[in-house]
């Protein structure tokens, strides 16, 4: 027989994942939030909110599919709830660009039901220059505006670094949604943020969710983000997959 304590692994990476309460509490509420990411509903949500507490079996299964979702995500950072894409398949030698100032950049995030999002991160690969205004968004899969973070001004975006913008207010995942854009807009005067990402997706069009692309120009604040973004333009110079996280 297994005995779970709270020095079990999977127990404190629930932990930085915001669950709380005892080893049986977070892994009961894990699971229920994994079983509903699948085939749940708010009906199905108040159901399995009044089932009896769980057994040690249900316990090991969800312990099983915890350990499932790491090897699905291996290099999600600790803390993180989503990314845009693994770490292991970044080509460093060859960053997505942000095609223009002041226009909306997004990428497809994989998230699951429920998940609570509060702040977003890009990643430089080579430095902006001359920033004026540097924010990022939340959008649906289709281009409706969720969140904008606060707008970083002209402090910059170093070469090799991470950029991390909170939320106006934390968003969560509504039921049966799996995907959201994030989004990125610079406004500067002279040289635009070249951001770690995931291989040339230029070719990639056509589709009816696109992966990536740039949507609408000539914003400056994040109170300019459009309610609707434009249709992405997928089939551009320096296009591809920013690596984005959100938290």
């Amino acid at each position: 027989m297994v005995t779970l304590t709270e020095t079990d692994d999977v127990y404190q990476a629930l932990k930085t994942l915001g669950y709380k309460g005892s080893i049986q509490d977070v892994q009961y509420a894990y699971l229920k939030d994994v079983i509903l990411s699948q085939f749940g509903t708010s009906a199905d949500k108040q159901r399995l909110s009044g089932m009896a507490p769980p057994t040690r079996e249900v316990l090991e299964i969800g312990k099983v599919m915890t350990n499932l979702l790491q090897v699905t995500r291996p290099s999600l950072p600790i803390g993180a709830v989503a990314h845009t894409c693994e770490r292991n398949t970044q080509q460093g030698a060859l960053p997505v660009g942000v095609t223009a100032t002041g226009k909306l950049r997004l990428t497809y995030l994989p998230v699951l039901p429920g998940q609570v999002i509060s702040q977003l991160s890009f990643y430089t690969g080579v430095a902006a220059v001359g920033t004026t205004n540097l924010w990022f968004a939340l959008y649906d899969l289709n281009r409706n505006l969720l969140r904008v973070t606060n707008d970083d001004g002209a402090i910059g975006f170093a070469a090799n670094a991470e950029k991390k913008l909170t939320l106006a207010s934390p968003y969560t995942v509504p039921d049966g949604v799996f995907g959201l854009y994030v989004g990125i807009v610079w406004v500067g005067v002279t040289t635009s943020p070249q951001l770690a990402g995931a291989g040339n997706q230029s070719a990639v069009v056509g589709l009816e969710k696109p992966i990536a692309g740039s949507a609408d120009s000539g914003l400056t604040t994040p109170g300019t983000a459009p309610a609707v973004a434009a249709v992405l333009e997928t089939a551009v110079s320096g296009a591809g997959v920013a690596y984005a996280v959100a938290w």
